[in-house]
This record gives C-alpha cells, structure tokens and sequence, in this order.
C-alpha cells in the first residue's frame, strides 16, 4: 500500500472527470481517487453510452498512477453493460473479466456484496487475489456494526484484510442537521474495522449542498458555508487511530446526482478555501459568470490556488470565461477543491 493520504470520490461523468483530468501531475501522484464508473455520452453504436470510453480515459488521465475502480448506482448514469458488471454470477464474474481487460492499470477494485449470498463475495476475492495488491469495500451508513463485522470475518478466511483492504465508508451527504448523527455512527463502524486490525479506513462525505441556500451561509449572491467534511475528519482522528484514518470527500460535490432542468439554473463560480466552501451567485442578466468571478476575485475570501481551476475564474473575471455551462464550473470547482485538499493531506 502507498502513503497516499486523501481518498476524492469522483464520477466519471464529463464534469468531473475534465476537472481531474486538468490536476497537476504532482497533484495525481499525491492522491489515490475512487473512480466510480459511469457511462459515457450516448455515441455512435452505443446508444446508451459506452463504459469502455470512460476506461480509455482513465488510462490517459492518471498517468500510471493506482487509483480505486467503483461502479456507479446510480440508474440515470448506468446502462446495461453497468448492470452486467454488478451481477455476481460465478464470483462476479463479468466484473473479473472487465478488469482482467485493463490489467495494464494500477486498479485497486471496489469488492460488492449481496448480503444474501456471501460466497460470490468470497469466491471473487479467491479467484483475484494474486491479481491485485489491494482490494476497497465501499460501505454506508445503512450499514450497521454488526454487519460490516459479519463481512469482515467473512472476508478475513481468504484475505489478509489488515494489509490489502481499504474500507471506504460513505456518510454522503452531511450537513447542520445530521453532522452529529454521522459522526456517532460513522465512529461505531471504524471501532468494528479496529478491531479487525483494518489499517486502512476512508470516510468519504460532502457538504458541498443541491442547493447553496439550503445550508447554513448559503445566500442569494453569496455564501460561506463551513467544510463539514473537515470536521468530521478531526473528530475521528481526536476519537480514533489518526494512523489509519484517511480522509476522504467527494471532491467538493454534491453526493447525489441532480439533473439541472434547462435553463433553470444562476451562473455560480465556486472555490474551496482552508475551511469554508465560498460562493459568488448572478444571473446572466446581471452578468453572470464573468461578474460572478469578478466578484469573488476580490474578495478577501477568495484564495490564490495553483491549478487550473483558479486560472479559469481569473480568466472569467477578465471577461474571457472557456466555459458558461454549469458542467465547466463543477469541473473548476472539483480541481480547485482537489488541490487544496491535496495540499492538505499529500505526502508528497
């Protein structure tokens, strides 16, 4: 296992994947990113997208470097060769033989688990264990104590989970009303991973919000709103071995897919600064995105980052923005948000 520090959950959808795509070289080495897999725009041949054009660019973005492979579930970014990978016949076969098809790549595969039938899980793992170095274990909240306990023994009979297993546990989205809540729960799952002598432990939220105003600071034109996920980072390490706590988010995005209705949205530029998410908001009537990134240029907020996320709010503020879509913006705010993460918690 590498010395990796910080975990982002990303899609591969063509915002999120673009904004990593654009990190520095330095920035890639020092993170390890969980790519859940989604399908690509519809193309010709493959009305429904194809899996195999996001796996091409995983492999000309990350450079060699290893990186956790998920499959999406969520139904508006899947398609059937998505379901196919998910179907746990024979050892989940079908997602063995998708990732003896990119054994070139430094993929850490997620394990998937069907509570009712435990053997496909295991016989998944007997069958690839000399395959990979490592293997991740995606679980939520819904999960209780007990039951990530059962999968753990169960996983210990054919791997030595303690060196080879990254357990990844997805509080997804946190906020005012419910940041206490997760940390009780989040805390009684890392006591059982402990025990298990798991050395590996990402908790991965995001208070980034669907709607800025509907958190504390959000406002109209502008908002503040405080970095739960750091918090909740902090309270984990204070409670627990900070050795094995890594820290982990959803790269400054929302958690939960949202389809943007069109027309209906107000042009936004965001940047992640040490502990705040902080905002600039007008409607293209008002100027939109370039006096939105004028705005925030200036403000004693706003943070100097070396990416190219920043460049591009300098580059909207001088009236010449590359992008006035929605999609280009979480793209800026996901590299702004990685590299001051990266800055954070890289050990490089």
């Amino acid at each position: 296992m590498r010395s990796e520090r910080y975990i982002p959950i990303i899609k591969t959808t063509d915002a999120e994947i673009k904004g990593y795509q654009k990190l520095s070289d330095h920035v890639k080495k020092s993170i390890l990113p969980l790519f859940e897999l989604t399908r690509s725009r519809p193309v010709k041949g493959f009305p429904s997208g194809d899996i195999h054009r996001r796996m091409a660019q995983l492999r000309e973005y990350t450079n060699g470097n290893p990186f956790i492979l998920d499959i999406t579930k969520h139904e508006d970014l899947s398609n059937p060769q998505i379901d196919a990978l998910l179907d746990d016949t024979n050892g989940f076969q079908e997602w063995r033989v998708f990732l003896d098809r990119y054994s070139d790549l430094q993929v850490i595969p997620m394990l998937h688990l069907y509570p009712d039938d435990l053997e496909n899980f295991k016989l998944f793992v007997e069958l690839t264990s000399k395959k990979f170095k490592a293997y991740a274990f995606r679980i939520g909240l819904e999960t209780t104590a007990e039951e990530l306990d059962i999968y753990l023994e169960e996983l210990t009979k054919v791997l030595d989970v303690k060196d080879r297993l990254i357990v990844v546990i997805d509080a997804e989205y946190v906020h005012e009303k419910n940041i206490d809540e997760s940390k009780i729960d989040i805390s009684s799952l890392v006591d059982k991973c402990l025990a298990r002598s798991i050395k590996h432990i990402s908790v991965n939220s995001s208070s980034f919000p669907s709607s800025v105003k509907s958190r504390i600071g959000g406002g109209d034109k502008e908002g503040v709103m405080k970095i739960l996920e750091l918090d909740l980072f902090q309270y984990l390490n204070l409670k627990h071995d900070s050795r094995v706590i890594f820290y982990g988010d959803y790269a400054g995005i929302h958690p939960i897919r949202l389809t943007i209705a069109g027309g209906n949205w107000v042009p936004r530029v965001d940047q992640t600064t040490n502990d705040d998410y902080i905002y600039k908001r007008f409607r293209r009537d008002d100027g939109g995105y370039v006096t939105a990134a004028r705005e925030i240029v200036v403000w004693n907020k706003f943070l100097k980052i070396d990416c190219w996320g920043y460049d591009q709010i300098i580059k909207a503020s001088e009236g010449l923005p590359e992008g006035k879509s929605p999609a280009f913006w979480i793209s800026v705010r996901l590299n702004q948000h990685i590299t001051m993460m990266s800055l954070k918690f890289s050990p490089v």
